[in-house]
């Protein structure tokens, strides 16, 4: 009896050892592909240097890109002339 089932337990993993074994890959054509490097720009650092006049308008406008917002190349040139109260640090 034990050795029917150990029999049994043998062909059972023996079978499901064919079962996952990876398929063989036909030889037909090939694609690889090379990956291309991309250029990552860089991003511009600004530092608020805020002058003696600038105004509460300005102010409420810059707010959000004090508090950590991104300030894309749109945003700088939708602020006009409040950008004047960041300097580029490089």
């Amino acid at each position: 009896m034990r050795y029917t089932i150990l029999t049994l337990a043998m062909l059972a993993c023996a079978s499901n050892a064919a079962e996952t074994q990876p398929t063989p890959m036909p030889d037909g054509e090939t694609i690889s592909l090379k990956p291309s490097a991309r250029p990552i720009p860089l991003a511009r650092t600004l530092r608020f240097e805020p002058r003696v006049d600038i105004t509460t308008e300005e102010l409420e406008q810059l707010g959000p890109y004090l508090k950590g917002k991104p300030l894309p190349d749109e945003d700088q040139k939708a602020l006009g002339p409040a950008m004047r109260h960041f300097r580029e640090v490089k």
